[in-house]
């Protein structure tokens, strides 16, 4: 993973038309699976590169996209307890997610790892219609250039989500602002593990290649977290640690 490759430049703006082109409920401008874990030996083949830590989060460059109403971000304490910090998310009629760059060539760095949790679960929201496009949790990999304010360009886009009991782990729903650029992956789904800490692993090569039908054919520019209860109004709240690329050892 690099964070400022040569000739590449990213802004907060070209952040934000990322997320905002992601198709999430109502971003002003579209109206932001069968993939298993890895099930690899990660530790063994691959070496990991940090995307974000949250206890570093205040010397990292992270920018707020609030797509509608902004939301509340903050940094909290991981656990209550005082050890430990978290990027808590709190939904308040509004869709919003903050974001930070990260260039990542799947081909060479494949496995990401992220630590979440979520605080409650929209039981109506379904990702299938507009009406209820509203998810617990999100993690999004933007694949490729988002164009800049002027000039805002929609990227392929996996969302990982955390949403509601009626959409099974695994499955792959495109996104009903943007079907055929971002495709929503369940990672988790239902109430059941609500206030504990999980530990995720996704194959972000071959979970491309499972929604898009082809490899990438850009390398991941940005990641963001994302929360929204703009659409069903029921509480939504999320809290996030860190997130890893796994890379091949060289």
């Amino acid at each position: 993973m690099r964070r400022n490759p040569a000739n590449k430049m990213i802004t907060p703006a070209m952040f934000a038309c990322a997320i905002m082109l992601a198709g999430c409920a109502g971003a002003p401008s579209v109206d932001m699976p069968s993939a298993s874990p890895t099930g690899r030996n990660i530790d063994a083949e691959l070496a990991a590169e940090n995307v974000f830590d949250a206890g570093e989060a205040l010397f990292e460059f992270w920018t707020l996209v609030p797509v509608r109403g902004t939301g509340h971000w903050t940094l909290v304490s991981r656990d209550g307890s005082g050890t430990g910090v978290a990027v808590r998310g709190e939904a308040r009629d509004s869709a919003s997610g903050v974001m930070i760059e990260a260039f990542v060539d799947t081909a060479a760095c494949p496995v990401l790892e992220w630590e979440w949790m979520v605080e409650s679960v929209q039981a109506t929201a379904d990702l299938t219609r507009k009406e209820t496009d509203d998810v617990a949790a999100a993690i999004m990999v933007l694949f490729g250039d988002p164009g800049t304010p002027m000039a805002p360009k929609p990227v392929p886009t996996l969302r990982y989500v955390w949403t509601g009991a009626g959409h099974p782990v695994g499955a792959i729903i495109a996104n009903p602002y943007l079907p055929d650029i971002v495709k929503n992956i369940v990672v988790r789904n239902g109430s059941a593990l609500v206030n504990d800490w999980q530990t995720e692993r996704r194959d972000l090569h071959a979970d491309y290649i499972d929604a898009f039908g082809a490899p990438p054919e850009d390398e991941v520019w940005a990641v963001g977290l994302f929360i929204d209860n703009d659409q069903t109004g029921e509480p939504a709240a999320a809290r996030f640690s860190r997130a890893d690329v796994y890379c091949k050892k060289r």
